[in-house]
């Protein structure tokens, strides 16, 4: 059993990971309210527009910094994987929360937020990003259609398991830290060096009886 909220390392720094569906920024705005620390979605740094365009690396990259660099004091939580800011977000985190559901569950809770968000137009995030049925439910094939990505990292992950390397490498990012570069934009006193954690739920009761403690 992971420990409490409350015995989580100080100031804590989260990192949520997981499949599209999962329920990443849910908990994330969840655990911001419980320690009142900032919440960042990570895709609302790397999206821009109502297409979903991919915006400059190089402003991403400012934009992690800065959400880290003004928080880390007091402690963030962040939900997302992006492998371009990991050299940035890595090496301060000092916890790791694991949403590694069912394919059926993240599927079934990806079809009701697109659904909904389709059906009500919500713009997101200041991007201004919008999901259509289009380009959600006919387009399901295209590069960044948001199921075809949920299929085929799932089943790279899960199914094929094609680059074990890969694999074993992730898993000791998340249990014994970043073994990466570190980034410039990162000063040294952000870096954390204390105790380190990886909480891994299979399955959203496991994730409900952990908040409920």
């Amino acid at each position: 059993m992971p420990p409490a909220l409350d015995q989580l390392p100080q100031p804590v720094r989260i990192r949520i990971v997981g499949f599209s569906g999962s329920g990443k920024s849910t908990l994330g705005r969840h655990l911001a309210r419980h320690f009142s620390i900032a919440h960042l979605e990570e895709d609302s740094i790397h999206f821009i527009g109502p297409d979903f365009h991919l915006d400059d690396p190089k402003l991403v990259h400012q934009r992690a910094a800065f959400f880290t660099a003004t928080n880390y004091k007091q402690g963030f939580v962040m939900d997302g994987f992006w492998k371009s800011i990991h050299p940035i977000v890595m090496p301060q985190v000092n916890v790791i929360i694991e949403l590694d559901y069912p394919f059926h569950v993240n599927l079934w809770r990806l079809l009701k937020r697109t659904f909904w968000r389709c059906w009500t137009k919500e713009r997101l995030w200041e991007a201004g990003c919008q999901e259509t049925f289009w380009r959600s439910f006919v387009c399901v094939w295209d590069a960044d259609n948001i199921f075809g990505h949920y299929f085929r990292s799932f089943w790279r992950a899960k199914v094929t398991k094609s680059d074990l390397s890969k694999a074993r490498l992730r898993e000791d990012w998340l249990r014994e830290g970043w073994m990466g570069p570190t980034s410039d934009l990162v000063d040294g006193d952000q870096v954390w060096r204390g105790e380190r954690l990886l909480i891994r739920f299979k399955h959203p009761a496991e994730l409900e009886a952990w908040l409920k403690r």
